[in-house]
């Protein structure tokens, strides 16, 4: 213990000596540390010093926070032009949707020009539906289909759904006993669903993720999986394939509309939707068997149905994956 105390006293003392002793080639340095040693400070150096440490580190503790703030502001701001954004592709959807519901019957014509035949076999499934000409008895006829509200047809399964609701004296009121004014404000309306209920049944198009265009197949190669076009985004002119696509804000790209999948979904969904008011207010069962045909095409047919994925929705052509806004293409499944 004695040995091991004295091995420490004179490590020490060596120390000091050295410390203090040592020569240094440059005298400014050695002035500066020999000012800087605490034992040469006086009380108002001191003070000066640590006043200087609390300025430099409020000063370092200012610019984290600023830096921070720049961060948190650029980020508020980039996820406000996303939204902003995506407010503007809704409404320029819902524009395109008003239109389509004006020309909704058009679908052949918009897409049969693709379906060519290629070594005698066909490019896509055949629909089992009907052409608009073919009338017969049965499940798929287009014979005096509904055109407007007949209360002595309204179904007592939708009277009993409608009590619950709103209850027997409000349905009455709406249904038996209201005033002229709503009442043909009511039939006007619901003669308007079954316009455009009709027009969705007697339509033969075929609704399929698997009639995309061969140069639009998904990076998967798997020509059931949904995919749609980011619209915001354009090839990169700074490469000599484009690729990836870069960001041009608030100028919708129109290829986008080469994929053909989002456009036919908002088909299903706008179909669906229709004919399902139409076999509620009529009990009309065409328009539910219909239905049942559409989204059996859609999602579950072995040679028509979508991968249940939207991996590839709002793509950006050069990427393997779409983006997380792709979810909003399903936002109107609710219909």
């Amino acid at each position: 213990t004695t040995r091991r105390t004295l091995t420490v006293v004179l490590g020490l003392c060596v120390f000091a000596i050295l410390y203090n002793f040592t020569p240094s080639d440059s005298s400014s340095f050695e002035q500066g540390w020999q000012a800087d040693r605490p034992s040469s400070l006086t009380l108002e150096q001191k003070e000066a010093a640590l006043l200087r440490l609390k300025q430099q580190h409020a000063q370092t503790h200012h610019d984290r926070q600023e830096r921070e703030r720049i961060m948190k502001l650029t980020q508020e701001h980039e996820n406000q032009r996303e939204e902003e954004l995506e407010r503007i592709r809704l409404k320029e959807e819902e524009e395109e949707e008003e239109e389509d519901g004006r020309a909704i019957n058009h679908d052949r014509i918009l897409f049969d020009k693709h379906w060519q035949k290629e070594s005698g076999q066909e490019t896509i499934p055949k629909d089992d539906t009907p052409s608009n000409d073919y009338k017969q008895e049965g499940e798929w006829s287009v014979e005096n289909l509904p055109t407007e509200f007949n209360e002595s047809l309204f179904p007592m399964t939708s009277q009993k759904l409608l009590e619950s609701k709103i209850g027997v004296q409000a349905l009455d009121s709406y249904i038996f006993y209201g005033k002229p004014q709503m009442v043909q404000a009511r039939d006007a309306a619901i003669a308007f669903i079954l316009g455009q209920a009709n027009i969705a049944y007697r339509n033969t198009s075929i609704y399929s993720v698997v009639i995309k265009p061969k140069d639009k197949i998904p990076p998967s190669g798997d020509i059931h999986d949904y995919s749609s076009l980011a619209r915001y985004f354009w090839k990169n002119p700074k490469t000599a394939d484009g690729l990836p696509y870069v960001r041009l804000d608030g100028k919708p790209n129109p290829d986008m509309d080469s994929v053909w999948d989002y456009r036919l979904l908002r088909k299903v969904f706008r179909d669906c939707y229709y004919m399902g008011q139409a076999y509620f207010w009529t009990g009309d069962e065409r328009y539910a068997k219909k239905i049942i045909h559409r989204v059996k095409q859609w999602f579950l047919d072995e040679e028509t149905r979508m991968n249940p994925n939207v991996k590839y929705g709002s793509l950006i052509f050069g990427n393997n994956l779409g983006r997380a806004q792709g979810v909003l293409d399903m936002f109107k499944v609710y219909g």
